[in-house]
């Protein structure tokens, strides 16, 4: 179990491209919180000390729903037993008001399947840096023009 929270749920996945960066780590432990805390983490198995902080994207930017690129659903459930969740990963600078979180590169984790992958999109209207609070503002001002 993860030390930041005694109610958690640990699967192993393998990642066989690797993250944007870090292409020979495939395997990792995906850290799912039980409670009201938003935040995952997924933590390589090769090395323990290669982590990224998740969250789901639809909380940050309610309208989000970005074109996966053909097959790769497909290749994470071979099976077709669904179960593919979309993720983003989260910069948490110690400055907690400069924390951002990439748009650009989710990844799609299939705990059915034990497979994932980061998607680099070609849409370029998804930052790869957007800044929370901003997002959070940007969110309650287009509802609030709706």
């Amino acid at each position: 179990m993860h030390p930041w929270n005694d109610m958690t749920t640990e699967s192993s996945l393998r990642i066989p491209r690797g993250m944007i960066g870090f292409p020979g780590l495939c395997r990792y432990r995906f850290v799912r919180s039980q409670e009201e805390n938003p935040f995952s983490l997924l933590v390589c198995e090769e090395k323990p000390q290669v982590r990224f902080p998740l969250v789901d994207p639809l909380l940050i930017r309610p309208g989000y729903g970005p074109l996966i690129p053909a097959g790769v659903r497909e290749e994470l459930d071979p099976e077709g037993k669904g179960g593919t969740e979309m993720l983003a990963v989260v910069h948490a600078p110690e400055e907690a008001a400069e924390m951002t979180v990439n748009l650009r590169a989710p990844i799609l984790l299939n705990e059915n399947s034990g497979l994932g992958a980061q998607v680099l999109l070609e849409d370029g209207d998804y930052p790869v840096a957007a800044r929370l609070a901003e997002e959070w503002v940007r969110e309650r001002t287009e509802m609030l023009t709706i």
